[in-house]
């Protein structure tokens, strides 16, 4: 989930830049200035996409906890070096937003799922608090994680076995990934095959082939493809396999599809209606 490094494509590479990381969050640990809260996130996002998710929540953690005690003149500086574009109370949200969903996922990924679910639904509330608030550049913020946020938890919700509450969650998902994104995006493509594997874990397999085939024709446009794969049988092709949370690259995050359809896709409007999800 919301990745903030490049890493390099050799072992090398990314011994190298986690040491880096390493050793500036070890120097930053004793003082409480922006440097160091954005070292701290910088190296739970590296260890939880490296797969060292014990490491990944100690950091988010100790970031919390100086989010939590970070004073008026730190925090008043730490939105000044943001450029100022958010007052102090919005810019600690942010970014305890950001570690609690970092954490959510880490302790999925680890089976703990009511201490994940309890990090996802706080940030949840808090994202939701900013859907309409009057500084326009706040809310648009929050809701770049929103996408996020909803998506772990409905990954979360499905692994317990809601399916039903999975696919409201995901919906909502879809909702707000076309509002960032427009309809023919690849994170769409991401949030449409999400609803397909509910939709089959549920036995609603006539919906789950259209949204499948709907979740190609997305992924086709945008990529710009003039030729879709070739796929045989009534159900989706083997490039549908089984997904995750998307965020993290501890698990694969994979397409799916027959052979797409050409019609005008309408997800935003008829998708809810379509899989009675009553929203």
């Amino acid at each position: 989930m919301l990745s903030q490094d490049m890493l390099g494509g050799t072992g090398w590479n990314l011994d190298t830049s986690l040491n880096s990381c390493v050793s500036s969050v070890q120097a930053a640990r004793t003082s409480s200035s922006s440097e160091s809260l954005d070292a701290i996130k910088a190296e739970a996002s590296k260890h939880l996409h490296t797969g060292r998710l014990s490491e990944a929540i100690s950091s988010a953690e100790l970031g919390l906890k100086m989010l939590r005690t970070l004073g008026t003149k730190e925090a008043a500086g730490h939105c000044e070096a943001d450029g100022g574009a958010l007052n102090v109370k919005a810019r600690r949200d942010l970014d305890s937003v950001y570690l609690s969903l970092l954490l959510g996922e880490a302790y999925t990924h680890l089976g703990d799922w009511d201490t994940a679910r309890t990090m996802l639904i706080w940030a949840k509330d808090v994202i939701e608090s900013y859907a309409q608030h009057p500084d326009a550049h706040s809310a648009s913020l929050f809701t770049l994680l929103s996408a996020t946020c909803y998506s772990d938890l409905g990954y979360l919700t499905r692994l317990k076995g809601d399916l039903n509450t999975a696919l409201q969650l995901y919906t909502h998902m879809l909702r707000v990934q076309v509002a960032l994104t427009g309809e023919h995006s690849l994170e769409v493509a991401s949030c449409m095959n999400s609803i397909g594997v509910v939709l089959t874990g549920l036995g609603r397999y006539m919906q789950a082939l259209e949204v499948f085939n709907n979740c190609q024709a997305v992924r086709q446009e945008a990529l710009h493809l003039s030729d879709p794969p070739s796929s045989s049988g009534d159900g989706p092709s083997s490039s549908c396999q089984a997904e995750g949370p998307p965020h993290s690259e501890l698990r694969g995050q994979r397409s799916c599809g027959t052979s797409p359809s050409r019609k005008p896709l309408r997800v935003t409007f008829s998708l809810s209606q379509s899989l009675g999800t009553g929203e």
